[in-house]
Parts: C-alpha cells; structure tokens; sequence
C-alpha cells in the first residue's frame, strides 16, 4: 500500500470532526504521526524493557535511589535529591518529576540489593566471636520494627532473638550513597551462642493489575544477578520461586544483601517496582525462612505494595513473622525453580533450578 493510498472506514477514537470527516483520506503519514500511534509504539518498547530487561550496562546506581535499571522519569525533593523513579511513557502526576538522564557515576553492580555497606560498631557483647572485618557490623538507618510473633528461636543449646525492620535505609562506606526503602531481617545469637549453621531461604514473585483488577498475564518479570546472569518468570502468585542465585544456591545468605559474624546474620532486600501506569496496582510478596541445622524454624511474610498518588508513586510495606511447626510446601521439592534463563520471543524457556539444601528427613 502506497503512503497515499486511502484506508476506509478507519478512525481513531478522540478524534476531531471539525478535522476530520467521514469521506476524508487517511494516509499511511498520517497514522504513522497520529498521538495514538506514537503512544502505542512507546508503550511497546516499554513494555519490551520490562520483560526482558535493559543491557546490563545500562543499569545505574543512583543516589538515594540505588539500582536503576531502565527509567523515562526521576522525581525529585526541593533539596535536589532523587527519591523516585518511574518506567511511564507520559509524566507522572505531581511536582518534582524530570526526565530521567543517566547519572555520570557507573557501577558494574546489577543486582538488586545494596553492596559495599557501612560497618558501624556492634554495642552489645560478642561472645560468639567477630567477622572479618573486626568488631564491627552493618546496622539499619531508621525503618520501622515489625513486631513478631513469638521472635525467639533455638539455636543448639541456647536462643537467638529475630529483628525485622520495614523502610529502613543503609549507607555504603564505598560510594558514601544511601539505599532506601529497604526490609531488613536481623538473627542475633544469645551469649555463647554461634549462627554457623543458620541460614536464609526467600521464595518471591511480583504482581501487577490494571484500574479493573484485572491481573498482567502477558509479561515477565526479570531479575538480575550479581554475577551478571538474569532469570525471568510469569507474574502472578501461582509462579512463586525462590530468589536464589542458581551460581550461588539456595541460600539467601552470602549474596551481596546479607552479613554473616558468628553471633549475627542479616540479609536486606530492596526490590524495585516497575511503577508503571499501565498497571496502577502492583507488588512484591515474599516469605523469608530461617533455617536452623537444616530445618526451617521461622516465617516472615512481607510484602511491598505500590499505588499511584497525587505526588508519583506510593510503595508501602507490610510483614508479620511466626514459628514454624512443619516445612512448609515451598521447601518439600528436590529442586527449587529459580526462574528461567531465556524468553526470547515471549517463550519462558532453559529453566535454572537449584538444589534444595533441606535434608529429605526434615521436609
């Protein structure tokens, strides 16, 4: 069909008909320059990044934001601080939105979660022994304490006591910059105690709705790695998997968002939303094991939910914590599916499992 060759009975919705009436020609042109159109190709490509991800060197960290891995908008205070990001073809609601444009600094870090903390001294007794690094500890910058049921585990002989903060923050002493809206889970070991054999597992998956409740079914989530790796997944509570590095394995400890001593283990996780305003209703859910000698003892359940506002987005967690009397189905397979390595073409495909550390005795 040539650029002038009429195409009948076609009219886009919002039209004008002072413009535009019923026996008028429409040109391949003009479809091609029209609002929708452009809005539909836009929307494509972002959808496209969604799914499959950005190159893993154009994610970025930026301050106050942390990893950034594909934007259109940054949303700053009136001190000229980043404290948002969106991936909406159009601008955002509200005061304080610009064009998103990468920051100068570059780093090789693609994960999600914050390295390089800040070590600060550890106040209380260390009887179980200091980690490398000397007496000192990464600690939370504010958040809000969750309070738990029944917090305290047994661990060999004696206890150790569980902490979960909401919206916390922590510093890197490399970079001197700030992840926000972090959850922290702290295990801190009583006197004569030690964590050697005390472990992390967190099962996750995202969601996203449209203004009718309806649920995304079309596109994949995908999560980067440390070591550069990616896995995607469908959305949806039905596609949980364990957010585990298949190279690394089932254990959320030892990944850049934790810290081990002998007396103390934390993990921290700040997972971006897409705040995308195709979807105004979206989330991440998770549950976090504590694994004491192989068997999982404690349940946290957490979950970060992000609406639209006035003023950009607003994303809020919510957690609860209890005991474990029995292994919960998550952890009774052979194999955990960590997600799958390729969707090219749309196509879940070369799926990466990993090994379930938990003995067949304790499941």
């Amino acid at each position: 069909m040539s650029g002038n060759q009429q195409v009948n009975d076609f009219r886009f919705d919002g039209d004008d008909d002072r413009l535009l009436h019923d026996d008028q020609q429409l040109t391949i042109a003009y479809l091609q320059a029209h609002p929708v159109w452009q809005f539909m190709l836009k929307r494509f490509e972002a959808h496209q990044i969604a799914a499959n991800g950005p190159p893993l060197h154009e994610i970025e960290i930026c301050q106050g934001l942390g990893p950034v891995e594909y934007a259109n908008w940054v949303k700053f205070d009136q001190k000229g601080r980043r404290i948002g990001w969106s991936q909406a073809v159009r601008r955002p609601k509200g005061e304080g939105w610009q064009p998103y444009s990468k920051p100068k600094r570059r780093s090789k870090h693609t994960g999600t979660e914050p390295v390089g903390l800040e070590p600060q001294k550890d106040q209380r007794p260390t009887s179980g022994g200091d980690n490398k690094s000397g007496s000192t500890f990464i600690n939370p910058i504010g958040g809000t304490s969750v309070n738990l049921t029944n917090p305290t585990i047994k661990v060999g002989n004696g206890t150790a006591s569980i902490k979960v903060l909401t919206d916390a923050a922590a510093k890197s002493s490399k970079t001197d910059r700030q992840k926000e809206h972090v959850i922290w889970i702290q295990v801190d070991a009583a006197e004569g105690v030690t964590l050697e054999n005390v472990h992390f597992i967190q099962f996750i998956y995202r969601y996203q709705r449209d203004k009718n409740g309806a649920e995304n079914t079309e596109e994949h989530s995908s999560t980067p790695h440390p070591d550069g790796s990616r896995v995607f997944n469908n959305l949806g509570e039905k596609y949980k998997q364990i957010d585990a590095m298949p190279s690394h394995g089932a254990y959320y400890d030892g990944l850049p968002g934790s810290e081990r001593a002998p007396n103390r283990l934390i993990m921290f996780d700040a997972p971006g939303p897409y705040h995308d305003a195709f979807w105004p209703d979206e989330g991440i859910v998770a549950v976090t094991y504590v694994i004491v000698d192989g068997k999982p003892v404690y349940q946290i359940d957490w979950k970060l939910a992000s609406k639209p506002v006035d003023r950009g987005w607003q994303d809020e967690y919510t957690a609860k914590g209890k005991p474990l009397t029995a292994t919960p189905d998550d952890l009774k397979k052979d194999k955990l599916l960590a997600g799958y390595r390729s969707d090219e073409g749309g196509i879940l495909s070369d799926p990466a499992y990993v090994e379930n550390p938990i003995p067949k005795a304790n499941r």
